[in-house]
């Protein structure tokens, strides 16, 4: 699940930016893609500490 979540955040960041610049009414979808993928995220965020470690 954590490799499939990193996976996915160029995927959403893309969705969410194409329909920023170019038709921002339909941003809803996009945006809850976005936040969908942050909740997961923070949900697995023990998964994600060792890559911020500094040895």
């Amino acid at each position: 699940m954590p490799f499939a979540l990193v996976a996915l955040v160029p995927i959403s960041i893309n969705i969410l930016l194409f329909h920023f610049y170019t038709d921002i009414n339909t941003i809803g979808p996009a945006l809850l893609v976005a936040v969908l993928n942050g909740i997961l995220i923070y949900k697995h965020w023990r998964a994600y500490k060792p890559l911020f470690l500094a040895y």
